[in-house]
């Protein structure tokens, strides 16, 4: 595995030359509606690509013209972190969405990571050449819900392929007792996210705490993610299940992780089992490797997290994860799995990195609608 610390190092101090900056748009169309922005830095014959993950389809209808407008403020030649820097004092600036998605940096991230795939293709390099490692095969957990009745049968189906399929699950109100017990019994529940600390009324966060009690003693091996720590709740949890709290959605920067020393955290005092990492809340490649970092120093192991991308976004996050935690139960399945069923044609096992030049590459996607 990569040091995060040898790789923070060695990505701030990239030299990178922007000349322009465009846009595309991806849509995934159907039921789902998704739409992310395509940030593209252009220098010396090369274009850097970034992907922009914010979930409103208003905020996203006006990222064009934002990222228009901040060209002029980042062309010219910096390092990633003189250009971190500017961004940090120049943010792109539109109106938070529907779902007050922009926590605390996808348009940032977008901007840093098509940076850093502009540097690395303009040095001729790729992040694991950078400093000296090899791409690692990336486990992947595929994360869904249940449906509505939840069923385990979709769990079942997926095994029939592939047996040795694992499973990130968000838990729902719904789920009884014999569910549980049922996905116990496939051994493959790697996680079960209970989502208790997003915000807002696009999702449902109040999950009744005897579905805790159920989900820690049934599914003892589970990671138990982002539990909502009300007394009730917590009370649901013995010590054993309180020892296997992750925590995803909270995480933005290293003083964020909760009972460590100088820690800031305002959501638990718990030390966790387990930092969910996904990039685009981060915002700056700083943070980002800071963290893992930071967690590889206090022994915290990571797993990697989507955010819905459509692109290139997607194997990025598979990059970083086959770097510094390529064994986790690494929520970033390949895109193909949009909406996949189990006859779909998606590629099963562990994500293999292709070798090349840049950061992530562009991988096999659904059928998408390019919006100019």
């Amino acid at each position: 595995m990569a040091s995060a610390r040898a790789l923070l190092d060695a990505v701030l101090t990239l030299p990178v030359t922007i000349e322009a900056v465009t846009t595309a748009q991806l849509l995934l169309p159907g039921a789902m509606g998704r739409i992310t922005t395509i940030v593209e830095l252009h220098g010396d014959g090369h274009t850097g690509r970034g992907e922009d993950v914010a979930y409103a389809a208003d905020t996203q209808a006006l990222l064009p013209d934002a990222f228009a407008a901040l060209g002029s403020t980042i062309t010219g030649t910096w390092t990633i972190e003189s250009l971190s820097d500017v961004l940090e004092a120049h943010p792109l600036r539109v109106p938070q969405g529907s779902m007050g998605d922009d926590k605390p940096g996808f348009h940032r991230w977008a901007l840093e990571s098509a940076a850093l795939d502009l540097a690395l293709r303009q040095a001729g390099t790729d992040l694991a050449a950078l400093v000296g490692a090899t791409w690692k095969p990336v486990r992947v957990s595929v994360s869904m819900g249940l449906g509505d009745p939840p069923s385990a049968a979709i769990v079942h189906h997926w095994l029939e392929r592939d047996p040795s399929m694992t499973f990130k699950l968000d838990s729902a109100r719904s789920w009884s007792e014999a569910l549980v017990t049922e996905l116990a019994a496939t051994g493959a529940v790697s996680t079960v996210d209970f989502k208790g600390l997003y915000t807002g009324d696009w999702i449902d966060t109040s999950p009744d705490p005897v579905l805790y009690e159920a989900v820690s003693r049934r599914l003892p091996d589970a990671l138990l993610e982002d539990a909502k720590l009300s007394p009730e709740h917590l009370d649901a949890l013995d010590e054993d299940a309180l020892a296997r709290l992750a925590w995803d959605y909270p995480i933005t920067k290293p003083a964020d992780i909760p009972g460590l020393p100088g820690s800031t955290a305002t959501f638990s005092d718990l030390r966790p089992k387990a930092i969910n990492i996904k990039p685009s809340r981060f915002g700056s490649l700083e943070r980002l490797f800071g963290t893992i970092a930071l967690c590889e120093q206090e022994g915290i192991p990571c797993y990697a997290g989507g955010q819905f991308e459509l692109g290139l976004g997607r194997t990025q996050v598979q990059s970083i994860a086959s770097l510094c935690f390529a064994d986790a139960p690494n929520d970033c399945a390949p895109v193909l799995f949009h909406g996949a069923t189990p006859d779909s044609d998606v590629p099963l096992g562990p994500v293999e990195i292709p070798a090349g030049v840049g950061f992530g590459w562009e991988a096999p996607t659904p059928a998408l609608t390019h919006i100019a």
